[in-house]
């Protein structure tokens, strides 16, 4: 089972317009390097490669606690920098073994989907065998 004191983080932001390889750039050169330093660690960057914008970005980090992620919500570009046009953060709760604490190079892909499901809390626990499981 995944680290029960674990936060993860879904952070979807909206960018101006063109405004992805800046706001790549200064995410992998300021954000990361700050967020890990902090002890939170960013699992992927994820943008619409069918369907959505490319301007549509999901970043999914992983926290030790809940007081490092209070700690980090300051960390980031803003609207104030010019990249942002809006934000929104939830919280995701581990209900399977993954993601991985350290995801070897050999289960690494380029594209990786990003699905959204909604399940009955009473299927929970079936739904993450299946998935773990490669049903």
């Amino acid at each position: 089972m995944a680290n029960e004191a674990a936060i993860y983080e879904q952070r979807q932001v909206s960018l101006r317009y063109g405004g992805l390889a800046a706001y790549t750039a200064y995410a992998k050169k300021q954000v990361w390097p700050d967020l890990n330093r902090q002890g939170a660690r960013v699992l992927c960057l994820l943008n619409g490669f069918i369907g959505d914008p490319l301007e549509e970005v999901i970043q999914i980090t992983r926290f030790p606690d809940l007081e490092i992620w209070n700690g980090c919500q300051h960390t980031g570009a803003t609207v104030e920098d010019g990249l942002v046009v809006k934000e929104e953060v939830g919280l995701l709760k581990p209900i399977a073994s993954r993601p991985k604490e350290f995801v070897p190079p050999e289960d690494r892909r380029a594209v990786y989907g990003f699905r959204r499901q909604l399940i009955r809390s009473s299927d929970v626990e079936e739904f993450a065998n299946c998935s773990e499981n490669g049903v």
